[in-house]
């Protein structure tokens, strides 16, 4: 009997380990995937991996779930998530929400000051914090100015007519002009 080198065999160069007696390869080295059918090993390709004991899968089937887009190729640890989602320390992703981004390289960071909400995947804002309006050029925020309020994150609207003074958030009237007093009922 000669022994055969199990890169010699159906695995090609990639084959860790094979059967001794038919030379089919059983384990082929990390980032390779393993075809149990026929004992050959190929490259995974980017966005796969494999341990070398089976076929190459996605990296969503790795520590990222189903949210990452890049992975070790030898063993489907994360590290990069599809945009808008975070890579925590554990290298798992996680959906950014409320007022956080991510490039899906880092985990969700804080977005823009005074905005309720932005844009995951860049720190641009798209709606602002009660009492501030969206400039929709910049996607900045601004705060509501003399007589005007925002409930919705989005506009400065006027206050009521023959006020001076208004509650920024609510619009009620809280400084009447000269010769007018606030309605106690109404504001």
């Amino acid at each position: 009997m000669t022994c055969l080198n199990c890169t010699e065999g159906s695995g090609g160069d990639a084959c860790m380990n094979c059967e001794t007696d038919t030379g089919k390869c059983i384990k082929c080295t990390a980032g390779n995937g393993l075809d149990t059918t026929t004992g050959n090993c190929s490259q995974c390709t980017t966005g796969s991996f494999s341990t070398g004991s089976s076929p190459c899968k996605s990296c969503t089937m790795g520590s990222g779930g189903s949210l990452c887009m890049g992975c070790i190729i030898s063993s489907g640890v994360c590290i990069q998530c599809s945009s808008g989602n975070g890579l925590n320390s554990s290298n798992a992703c996680s959906a950014c929400t409320g007022n956080t981004f991510s490039n899906g390289l880092t985990d969700c960071l804080p977005g823009p000051e005074n905005c309720s909400t932005c844009d995951h995947s860049i720190s641009q804002c798209t709606k602002c914090s009660p009492t501030f309006s969206l400039d929709l050029e910049t996607k900045t925020c601004s705060a509501c100015t003399h007589n005007t309020y925002s409930n919705d994150g989005l506009t400065c609207h006027s206050g009521p007519l023959n006020c001076v003074e208004c509650d920024h958030l609510t619009g009620k009237c809280t400084q009447c002009s000269t010769g007018f007093g606030v309605n106690l009922l109404t504001g």
